[in-house]
C-alpha cells in the first residue's frame, strides 16, 4: 500500500496535491489516501489500482480551467455544449482494467467554487461561465468497483460508466443540491454486467439512468444485464430513467428498493434526440416502494410528437409488487401503434393524492412530455400501446375526483386480470 503523503501530498485544502497523488496513482497498487483535503485537478488512472480513501480523506476538485484534461485529451471525448459543459473530467479512467475506488472518505467536486446554483432554484444555465463535465469517467474499461465512498458537490453528472463490463456499484452516498443543473447521480453508458447495490442518492437530475449512445466511441452501443438493488433514490426528476441514444437496453432488474419525493420513478423513453431512437426490452422491476408525482412514465418521444416517428420499441416490460403514493397517474404513450407493447402491472397498488400545481388532462390529442405537468383523468393513460396487462392491481384515491375512471385507452390494446379502483378513501 502506498500512501499519497509519501509522494508529497500535503492534504490541507489549499496546497495543489495533482503531481503528488498522480505520482502514487503511476506507482500502481493501492492508494493510500489518509485524514485530509486534496486539492487536486484532473486525475488519470491506471490499469491494477484502488485508490483507498480512509473515513476523513475528501478528494477535492481544483476550481480552476488549468488544472483540467482539455477537451480533446482523447478523441472519443464528447462535449455537450447545449449544457453549458466542457470535456473536462475530475478522475478518468480509460480503458484501464481492475481498477477500485474505495473507503470511507469522500470524493467531493467543489461546484460552489466553479459557479453559484440559480436563485430561482430550477435547472439554469444563467451562472455558469464554465464547468467541467461528469466527475468521475470511466470508458472503455472492465473489472470495476466503486465501494463504500460518498460523492458530492459534482458541476455536473457525478458519475458515469461509459462502455464499461463487469462493474461492481456498492453503498455510494451520492448528493447533490436539488436544482444542480444535469446533477445526475450514476449514468451507465453501453454497459454490460453491472450489479448497482445499497445506495442512496439525492441529485438534481436522474439518479440512475441507462442510456445507449455512440457518443463516446461504441461502434454499437449495449446497455444490458444491468441489476439495481437495495437501493433509496430522491430527485426533483427521474429516479431511474432508461433510454438516451441510438441503440438497446436490455435484460434490467430493479428490486426491492424505495423512491422517495421524485418527480417520476421510473421514466421510460424511446427517443430523447430527434433522428436517434433506441429499443428498450425485455426487463423487470419489482418490490419497489414509490412516492412520486408520478410512478411510471413511458414515452415513444421524450419532447413530444415534434420529434417524429420511432423506428424502436419499449416492450416486454414487467413491474409488479410495487406500492406508490403519487399524485398523477401513469403515462403510457406511444408515438404509433404498437411503438409501446407488452408491458405488465402485477400487484401494482396506487394511492392517488391530489397536489397543487398541475393541471388536468382533457385533450384526448394533448402532446404529452416526460416532464408534462397535466394529470391524466385516470390511474393509466393509455395511447397507441399494444398488449398491455393488468392483473391484481388497485387504485385508491384520496379525495373525491367525480367521473374518474380507472384507465383511458386510446388506439390500445388492455386486458384486465383484476383492477380494483377506490374512490374518496379519506372520508372512511
Amino acid at each position: 500500500m502506498t500512501d499519497v503523503t509519501a509522494f508529497g501530498a500535503v492534504g490541507d485544502g489549499v496546497t495543489k496535491d495533482t503531481q503528488a497523488v498522480q505520482r502514487a496513482i503511476d506507482c500502481g497498487g493501492v492508494i493510500a489516501f489518509p485524514p485530509g483535503t486534496y486539492l487536486c485537478g484532473t486525475l488519470y488512472l491506471r490499469d491494477d489500482i484502488a485508490l483507498e480513501l480512509a473515513p476523513g480523506a475528501v478528494l477535492l476538485a481544483s476550481p480552476d480551467q488549468a488544472d483540467y484534461n482539455t477537451d480533446d485529451f482523447a478523441p472519443d471525448n464528447h462535449v455537450y455544449e447545449m449544457e453549458c459543459v466542457t470535456g473536462a473530467h475530475f478522475i478518468i479512467a480509460r480503458n484501464c482494467h481492475n481498477v477500485t475506488i474505495r473507503g470511507g472518505g469522500r470524493i467531493d467536486g467543489n461546484r460552489a467554487a466553479i459557479y453559484d446554483l440559480p436563485a430561482a432554484q430550477v435547472c439554469s444555465y444563467e451562472t455558469i461561465s464554465w464547468r467541467p463535465g461528469q466527475m468521475i469517467f470511466f470508458q472503455h474499461s472492465s473489472n470495476i468497483t466503486i465501494a463504500d465512498v460518498e460523492l458530492t458537490n459534482s458541476p455536473y453528472w457525478n458519475c458515469f460508466l461509459y462502455n464499461c463490463t463487469d462493474v461492481q456499484i456498492r453503498g455510494l452516498r451520492i448528493k447533490n443540491p436539488m436544482h444542480t443543473p444535469n446533477g445526475d447521480g450514476l449514468d451507465l453508458d453501453a454497459c454490460r454486467r453491472v450489479t448497482v447495490s445499497d445506495c442512496i442518492i439525492e441529485t438534481g437530475d436522474d439518479c440512475i439512468a441507462l442510456r445507449a449512445c455512440g457518443d463516446f466511441g461504441a461502434d454499437q452501443p449495449v446497455c444490458e444485464n444491468i441489476c439495481i438493488t437495495n437501493c433509496i433514490l430522491t430527485t426533483v426528476c427521474n429516479a431511474v430513467r432508461l433510454g438516451v441514444g441510438a441503440g438497446v437496453i436490455r435484460n434490467v432488474s430493479m428490486d426491492n428498493c424505495t423512491i422517495i419525493g421524485s418527480r417520476t420513478g421510473i421514466c421510460f423513453v424511446t427517443k430523447y434526440f430527434a433522428g436517434a431512437s433506441l429499443q428498450i426490452e425485455d426487463c423487470m422491476f419489482s418490490q419497489l416502494r414509490i412516492e412520486a408525482e408520478r410512478p411510471f412514465s413511458f414515452h415513444s418521444n421524450a419532447w413530444g410528437r415534434k420529434l417524429g416517428p420511432v423506428t424502436r420499441k419499449i416492450e416486454n416490460i414487467l413491474l409488479c409488487n410495487i406500492r406508490g403514493t403519487v399524485c398523477a397517474g401513469c403515462l403510457i404513450d406511444a408515438y404509433a401503434p404498437g411503438n409501446i407493447r407488452n408491458l405488465t402491472f402485477d400487484n401494482v397498488v396506487l394511492t392517488l393524492q391530489p397536489q397543487t400545481g398541475y393541471s388536468e388532462y382533457r385533450d384526448a390529442d394533448y402532446d404529452f412530455t416526460e416532464n408534462t405537468d397535466l394529470i391524466p383523468r385516470a390511474a393509466w393513460l393509455i395511447r397507441n400501446a399494444a398488449d398491455i396487462h393488468f392483473r391484481a392491481c388497485d387504485v385508491l384515491h384520496m379525495a373525491a375526483q367525480p367521473d374518474i375512471s380507472e384507465k383511458v385507452c386510446c388506439g390500445s390494446t388492455v386486458s384486465d386480470g383484476n383492477l380494483s379502483v377506490k374512490d374518496d378513501a379519506c372520508t372512511r
